[in-house]
Parts: C-alpha cells; sequence; structure tokens
C-alpha cells in the first residue's frame, strides 16, 4: 500500500506506455480501433465512452490531446486528410499512446505528433494506412506499433523503417530548472568529463581552461566572455548533460579539498 502511495495523478513520475492504438472514422460505423497493441487493452466500451475527443470537431484536429479515464490516460494527435478520393470526402484517423492515469506524459507528446505525421505522409504517398483498414490485414501497422511500444519503453528511442522511409523517435527528458549560479561559488564535475561530448558544446562553454579551485567568476575572466553568459553555461551543463537524474556538474562552497575542474578559454593564461 505504502509503494502504491506515491503514484498518483500530477505526482510528476514518468510511467510506461501501456498500449498504442490507432482508430479511425469509418463512414458508416463512426469512430472505431483498427489496431491495437496489445489486442483489447482499451475495450470498446472505453472507447466508445471518449470517442467524440479521440476523433474530434475540426477545431480540435492537429492539436495535442490528453483524455484521462478509468485508470488510463490516452494521448493523442488527431488529423484529418480532405480529399474526394475518401468516403465522405475525407479520412480520420488518430494514434494513441495509453499510459497509466498519474503517469506524466508530456515526454511523449512530440514523439505522438512526430508518429503521426510520418504515418499522415505515408498515407499521403501511397494510402498506407487506408488500405491496411479497408482490407482488414493490418500486421505492418501492428509490427510497427508493437515496436514503437518496446523500443520507447526499454530504449527510450526508435527508428522505424517501412519501404524506402525512416523516421527516428526519442524521448527527451524534461528537467527541473537548475539553480542560478553565483559568482562565489565553484563548479565541479561529479564524473569523468570524457562523458561529454565537447563538440556539442556551445562556444562559450567550448573553452578549455584548467585549474584546481576557481571561483564562476574567475572563470568568466578567464574565458574573455560576459559575466552573465558565461554564469549560464553551467546550469546549461547541469540541464543537458545530466543523466539519471544526477547533476553533471554542481556549484558548492570553496573547500580545501583537491578537485578536478575544466572549463574552456579563448587564449592562453600565464
Amino acid at each position: 500500500m505504502e509503494g502504491n502511495s506515491k503514484f498518483y495523478e500530477g505526482c510528476g513520475q514518468e510511467g510506461p506506455i501501456r498500449c498504442i492504438f490507432l482508430c479511425e472514422f469509418h463512414p458508416t460505423a463512426g469512430p472505431r480501433i483498427t489496431c491495437q497493441v496489445p489486442e483489447n487493452y482499451i475495450s470498446k466500451e472505453i472507447f466508445d465512452t471518449v470517442s467524440h475527443y479521440i476523433i474530434p470537431k475540426v477545431q480540435l484536429q492537429r492539436c495535442t490531446l490528453t483524455v484521462t479515464l478509468l485508470g488510463s490516460k490516452i494521448l493523442g494527435f488527431p488529423v484529418r486528410i480532405d480529399n474526394k478520393k475518401y468516403a465522405r470526402n475525407a479520412y480520420y484517423f488518430n494514434l494513441c499512446f495509453v499510459c497509466d492515469a498519474w503517469a506524466r506524459t508530456v515526454h511523449l507528446e512530440p514523439l505522438v505528433k512526430k508518429l503521426t505525421e510520418y504515418l499522415l505522409s505515408m498515407e499521403l504517398e501511397t494510402e498506407w494506412l487506408s488500405k491496411q483498414s479497408l482490407s482488414g490485414d493490418a500486421k505492418e501497422l501492428n509490427g510497427l506499433m508493437r515496436q514503437v511500444m518496446q523500443d520507447i519503453n526499454s530504449r527510450r528511442m526508435c527508428t522505424l523503417t517501412v519501404g524506402t522511409t525512416t523516421t527516428h523517435l526519442t524521448v527527451v527528458r524534461v528537467n527541473t530548472d537548475p539553480a542560478p549560479v553565483k559568482d562565489h561559488q565553484v563548479p565541479v564535475f561529479l564524473y569523468s568529463r570524457q562523458s561529454f561530448v565537447a563538440d556539442q558544446w556551445d562556444l562559450t562553454t567550448n573553452q578549455r581552461f584548467r585549474r584546481n579551485l576557481v571561483f564562476s567568476k574567475t572563470y568568466n575572466a578567464l574565458a574573455a566572455g560576459r559575466n552573465e553568459v558565461c554564469r549560464c553555461g553551467r546550469p546549461h551543463i547541469d540541464y543537458y548533460m545530466k543523466p539519471h537524474d544526477n547533476n553533471a556538474l554542481t556549484c558548492g562552497q570553496p573547500s580545501t579539498a583537491p578537485v578536478d575542474l575544466e572549463l574552456r578559454r579563448a587564449a592562453p593564461v600565464e
């Protein structure tokens, strides 16, 4: 009981993708689920309850929508294609991710949108979705959704290839804003510098300087940069390069203990 008490709506915890499904607007049956992985995770009764949000009116098309009910959170990006070749002159579909109701899903929104855009481009080029729907054989779509769910849950990234088209999906971690850096604080690496990809650093951070113990303000002068610009470098490293919620770099009070520091400067200092 105590172990589950930390999971509640708004707790900020991330959870796995429990299900991925594609729904369409059938010209006679209305909104329906065409394919889902795993099968029958979302029942027809639950889907019918929220179908007008999953396949919404035109005002909500191409918007990220999140619906929470009965212990599940459904995240989708509904799309409509206007073309006379379709019944009712339009084709509506929505690829949805399903997570636990308590789970934080903001980091999945770009994935849902990008994957939907990928399916949209294939539908416009080869009718990849509608043909599978009409034939009743959605093996390719089923395999694609299964790969996305497994790869994102296990590796937080996925590479999809359909025919000659390829797309890459990556979960970008949204971290809390780092604390502001004060002039008297000292930047200290908490793990090996070799873990960083230095070629991807900005120009200010990419000026190297080694010294045992230097205040942030001193680094700013040695880097020949503006104080406010250099001071922003440390929070950027902290935000974008920290793995597994551990700070890559920390700023603390001066200490007599020897530390190994590395920043960057424009020219050698004698």
